[in-house]
C-alpha cells in the first residue's frame, strides 16, 4: 500500500441525511435560473449544470443543491433536484446520481468557500451573445442584438 487513505465516502454514495431537508422555495428558484439560461439559448444538451451551496449546521461547507445526470438544465422540475454534501460528492437527499460536471462545480465550491454558486455550460459554438470579430478585437453584441 502507498499509505494514502480511503475516502469516507464514494461520489454519488447515497447516504440521506435526516437532517438536510429539501427547500421547495430555493429549488424553484433553481428551476427559474436553468430555464433563463435555457431560454437565452445557452442550454444545448443534458451537459453542464448549477450547483448551489446552502448553509448548513452539520455540514460546515455547506451542502449544494444541483441537478441529476441524464436531465438538462431546460428539463429539470424542483422535485428532481439532488443535494449533495460538498467534500465527498454523497447524496444527502434525492435518489439520482449527480453528473460528473457536479464534481467539478463542488470541488471549486469546496477551494473557494467565499463562491455559492458555479455554473458551468457546454457550446456546440460561439455562444449566442457574441457575434463574428474582426481578428483585433472580439466584443460581446449589444443586448439589443441578442
Amino acid at each position: 500500500m502507498d499509505g494514502a487513505t480511503a475516502p469516507l465516502y464514494r461520489v454519488n454514495e447515497h447516504t440521506p441525511d435526516p437532517n438536510v431537508a429539501f427547500d421547495p422555495k430555493l429549488a424553484a428558484t433553481y428551476v427559474k435560473y436553468a430555464r433563463m439560461m435555457a431560454a437565452r439559448g445557452l442550454v444545448q444538451s443534458s451537459l453542464g449544470g448549477m450547483a448551489v451551496r446552502v448553509a448548513h449546521p452539520d455540514h460546515p461547507d455547506g451542502i449544494v443543491y444541483a441537478k441529476p445526470q441524464g436531465l438538462s438544465l431546460e428539463e429539470v422540475e424542483p422535485e428532481k433536484l439532488v443535494i449533495t454534501d460538498i467534500p465527498y460528492g454523497r447524496i444527502l437527499w434525492g435518489e439520482r446520481a449527480t453528473t460528473v460536471g457536479h464534481q467539478m462545480n463542488r470541488e471549486i465550491l469546496r477551494l473557494r468557500p467565499d463562491v455559492n454558486a458555479v455554473i458551468h455550460l457546454h457550446q456546440d459554438g460561439p455562444p449566442p451573445s457574441w457575434r463574428p470579430a474582426s481578428r483585433r478585437s472580439a466584443r460581446p453584441a449589444s443586448p439589443s442584438a441578442t
